[in-house]
């Protein structure tokens, strides 16, 4: 995608051609996503715990590993948002203190 001869490629397509293979490489990216190990497609909890100490955080929030949720931990709280796609977003709410991981629909 930084290659200049590809984006002027993708740049004659018409909208509804580059739409529909954004499509599919997004299907094709959640398939493959699907089909590999857990902990390849996780961060490395060394690391996580090396970063929440070295700026003394108790709480990281993140997304793009294909697996939202909520992981507890000695040193505090890891939360991953889930991907987006066409269809639905993820979101961390706030309320007071309690913090929610929500999925939500995308109007079309």
């Amino acid at each position: 995608v930084h290659s200049p001869d590809w984006q002027a490629e993708m740049m004659e397509k018409s909208i509804d051609e580059r739409r529909e293979l954004a499509q599919q490489l997004r299907a094709l990216s959640i398939d493959a996503a699907s089909n590999k190990p857990e902990d390849i497609m996780d961060v490395n909890a060394v690391a996580v715990a090396k970063l929440m100490s070295d700026h003394d955080v108790a709480t990281i929030i993140h997304g793009h590993t294909h697996r939202p949720a909520r992981h507890h931990l000695a040193s505090g709280e890891r939360i991953v948002l889930g991907d987006w796609t066409a269809q639905q977003g993820w979101l961390l709410r706030e309320n007071g203190r309690d913090l929610t991981l929500e999925q939500f629909q995308l109007s079309q």
